[in-house]
C-alpha cells in the first residue's frame, strides 16, 4: 500500500493528525454512545426517539454539537493517512462531513438559542418552523438532509478509502453498512416507511460508535 502525499511531505503534520484522529476517534464513541442512551431513555419513557423534556433537549443539543465537531476532525485526520491511492475518496468523504456538520451544527445552536427566545416571545409559528421533532419543520429536514443524505455519501466514500484486511477490513463494512442504512433512512422519512427510517437510528446509535472505536484501534496502530 503506497504511503500517503502528505506522509511523504510533511511527517510532523501527519503525526499531529494521527494524535488528532485518536482522540477525535475516542470522543465520537463516547458521544455516540451518549446519543444510544438517550434514545434508548426516550424509547423506554415515551416510545419515541424524541424528548420534549427541557433538559434533555439541551443535553440533547451540545452532545450534537460536539459530535459534529468530533467527527469532523476525525475525517480531517483520515484525509491525512489514507493511502495515496486512495485520497480522493478521502477527500469526497471529508467534504460530505463538513455539508452534515454545518447543516446539523447550526441546527442544534437553533435549538439552544433560537428556540429558548421564541418560547419566550410566544412565537408559535417560529417554534413549528424550528420544532427539530415535526416532520413539516425546516429544522427537521436539515437533519435528516445532513445526517441521511450526506453523511451516508461521507461514510461511504470513507469506507472505500480503506483497501487492507483485519482493522480496515472491519472499517470498510462498519462504514459502508452505517452509509447505507443512513441513505434507506432518507428513503423512509421521503414515502413514510417507519421500517425504513428506523434503520437510522441503528447507523447512528450502534454502527458509527462500533467505527469509532474501531477507527481508534486502527490510528494508534499507526502511531506506533
Amino acid at each position: 500500500m503506497a504511503a500517503s502525499t502528505h506522509l511523504r511531505l510533511n511527517p510532523e503534520s501527519v503525526r499531529t493528525s494521527r494524535k488528532l484522529g485518536f482522540s477525535a476517534a475516542v470522543a465520537s464513541t463516547v458521544f455516540g454512545a451518549l446519543y444510544l442512551l438517550g434514545l434508548t431513555i426516550n424509547l423506554i419513557r415515551s416510545g419515541t426517539a424524541y424528548s420534549q423534556a427541557e433538559p434533555m433537549q439541551i443535553s440533547a443539543a451540545v452532545i450534537a454539537i460536539l459530535w459534529n465537531i468530533a467527527l469532523l476532525i476525525l475525517f480531517a485526520s483520515l484525509r491525512w493517512n489514507v493511502a495515496e491511492e486512495k485520497e480522493f475518496l478521502a477527500e469526497l468523504g471529508l467534504v460530505f462531513m463538513v455539508i452534515v456538520c454545518a447543516l446539523s451544527t447550526v441546527n442544534w445552536f437553533a435549538q439552544l438559542v433560537v428556540v429558548p427566545n421564541a418560547v419566550r416571545l410566544g412565537d408559535a409559528t417560529l417554534l413549528r418552523l424550528l420544532d427539530i421533532n415535526s416532520q413539516l419543520s425546516i429544522m427537521y429536514a436539515m437533519e435528516h438532509l445532513g445526517w441521511g443524505i450526506f453523511f451516508g455519501l461521507a461514510t461511504l466514500c470513507m469506507a472505500f478509502a480503506f483497501s487492507g484486511r483485519g482493522v480496515e477490513m472491519g472499517l470498510r463494512i462498519l462504514l459502508a453498512a452505517c452509509g447505507l442504512l443512513s441513505l434507506l433512512h432518507v428513503l423512509g422519512v421521503v414515502i413514510f416507511s417507519p421500517a425504513f427510517y428506523s434503520l437510522g437510528y441503528i447507523a447512528w446509535g450502534l454502527l458509527l460508535p462500533a467505527a469509532s472505536l474501531l477507527l481508534a484501534v486502527w490510528f494508534r496502530q499507526r502511531a506506533g
